[in-house]
């Protein structure tokens, strides 16, 4: 089932923040068939996606860094489990951001 999970975004850059935060109480497993981040439009900064290793620093645990949206382009992420389903934890992946208030929104399948 597709699912819109909403809005996440850093507090404090440098703090990495689990995509697992936003969770609904019905969504009883942080395990997805896939997930997709999308920059948010007001973003100022890049947002890095990574593992909970993420350092935006050293790029240690990125998988992705989206830039700053432009009028053409809204960067995205996307991660899918082909081999069986719910194979990807929310736990387990986490954003941070160049600026304050910069993130994601994040939609799942499961």
């Amino acid at each position: 089932m597709l699912r819109a999970l909403g809005k996440i975004t850093v507090t404090t850059p440098g703090t990495p923040v689990s995509i697992s935060s936003i969770l609904p109480p019905d969504l009883t497993s942080p395990a997805v068939h896939s997930v997709m981040l999308q920059a948010l439009p007001a973003n100022t900064g890049a947002v890095y996606v990574g593992s909970t290793a993420l350092n935006k620093t050293t790029l240690a645990g990125v998988y992705s860094i989206l830039a700053v949206p432009t009028t053409n382009s809204v960067p995205s992420f996307s991660a899918v489990h082909n081999l069986f389903g719910q194979g990807i934890q929310l736990n387990d992946m986490m954003i941070d951001s160049d600026a304050a208030g910069g993130g994601v929104i994040a939609t799942v399948v499961y």
